[in-house]
């Protein structure tokens, strides 16, 4: 009986080490789950300045529908993001975070504090940057950053572009005082405007956040310019337009189109057919035109379902699709791809000579190891064409054909 009893033992702890060895090896066998893929983003939000969460969960929505179709030759996609706030400090301190991580690739990193340091630290660290908002040199030049369209250097020509082809003969230029981007986009605007054949009536920085803007309503309507061109940012940019209206302006207000649907709300449809955009990217409007902007707003509308407050309609803005339509471009080129590293998808990037699909949201895709042929700063840029928009029922909507603005990107930056 106690030899029966042995017998048992010594079967209970062969079968134990079996298993155990079993247990050993199984993450390396075939019912293992496959490793998770590591993709980042960088954003503001929360800043006075800049508010940006429709991004991120434009991104995270393309990865909810690339992972339910099997990822990434079975590997699923994970998102890892990082908010600066706004702070210089923090830019630098969230692009250490994504090299910390590992990730393979950030998409769509857009920042109200320190953009290059973001850019200089992901370059050193051989991270590639498929970047949306692109809007310093350092993010069109450096090694590791594809740009995908114009940043905030094409949305003037862009704009300039779109007076010029409506009869347009003269702009007011107005914006924020504030260092860094602001005067940098004031800089080019002029020379946009003088690009595109257009008089310059006045350019005018403010503060941020100034109570009231009805005396600069009064001396844009003072000087007759029938079109103003503003690049504030949410209240501001609203309480300008409100003000503006309020005085009886009866020019075309053009404006920075990354709104958000809540901020297009409150201008109301009293701003029907007066304001003006121009935008790289179709908005959300023009699903029933465009299929890929369709396949966004059903994706978007699982997102959120799945409990992703970022993906909400009112927080996706005219930069949020591209970075939908990014990540699937991604997903086609990691595919082909033997191992998904920041190296090996870099590689494959500065290769690609053929368009990427971008699903509507880039003309003609997207072929990030071509140069553009326009000078510098925008020689790696991706295809420079762009839609102009007019306000209607609250959003944005479609008011012609994708426009080339090349000529007149050539003509203000010079060869």
């Amino acid at each position: 009986m106690n030899l029966q009893k042995h017998k048992r033992a010594a079967l209970a702890v062969a079968v134990a080490c079996l298993f155990g060895v079993l247990a050993l090896v199984a993450p390396w066998g075939a019912g293992a789950s496959p490793s998770p893929i590591p993709i980042g983003q960088l954003y503001t939000a929360g800043s006075p300045i800049l508010n940006e969460l429709g991004p991120l969960g434009a991104l995270r929505a393309g990865v909810r529908a690339i992972n339910a179709a099997g990822g990434i030759n079975g590997h699923p996609l994970v998102v890892d993001s990082c908010n600066d706030q706004g702070d210089p400090n923090l830019s630098a301190t969230c692009a250490r975070k994504m090299v910390s991580d590992h990730v393979v690739a950030t998409f769509g990193d857009i920042s109200a504090g320190n953009a290059d340091a973001m850019a200089t630290i992901l370059n050193a660290a051989k991270i590639p940057q498929i970047n949306i908002s692109a809007a310093s040199n350092t993010q069109f030049t450096c090694s590791t950053c594809f740009p995908i369209g114009t940043g905030s250097i094409g949305y003037p020509a862009g704009v300039m572009n779109a007076i010029k082809a409506r009869g347009g003969k003269s702009v007011y230029i107005v914006g924020v005082s504030l260092t860094g981007l602001t005067q940098i986009t004031s800089t080019y605007a002029v020379k946009a405007a003088q690009a595109a054949g257009l008089k310059v009536a006045a350019t005018q920085l403010e503060p941020p956040g100034l109570p009231d803007w009805s005396p600069v309503a009064a001396q844009i309507a003072a000087s007759g310019a029938p079109y103003v061109w503003t690049f504030l940012l949410g209240p501001d940019g609203i309480s300008l337009i409100k003000s503006l209206q309020a005085i009886g302006y009866k020019g075309k207000i053009t404006v920075i189109s990354s709104y958000s649907a809540f901020e297009l709300q409150e201008l109301g449809a009293v701003s029907n057919g007066q304001v003006l955009s121009w935008s790289p990217n179709p908005p959300l409007s023009a699903a029933h035109q465009l299929p890929g902007v369709g396949k966004f707003v059903e994706q978007l509308a699982k997102e959120q379902a799945a409990g992703d407050s970022d993906a909400a309609q009112s927080d996706i803005d005219l930069i949020s699709g591209p970075n939908w339509a990014a990540v699937w471009a991604f997903a086609s080129l990691a595919k082909k791809l033997k191992s998904v590293t920041a190296s090996t998808v870099l590689a494959a990037l500065k290769a690609q000579k053929k368009p990427l699909n971008m699903q509507d949201f880039v003309s003609g895709g997207w072929t990030p190891g071509v140069a553009s042929g326009a000078p510098f700063p925008l020689a790696k840029a991706g295809p420079l064409t762009g839609y102009p928009l007019v306000l209607k029922n609250d959003a944005w909507a479609l008011s012609g054909p994708a426009q080339n603005i090349k000529s007149v990107l050539t003509a203000m930056l010079g060869s």
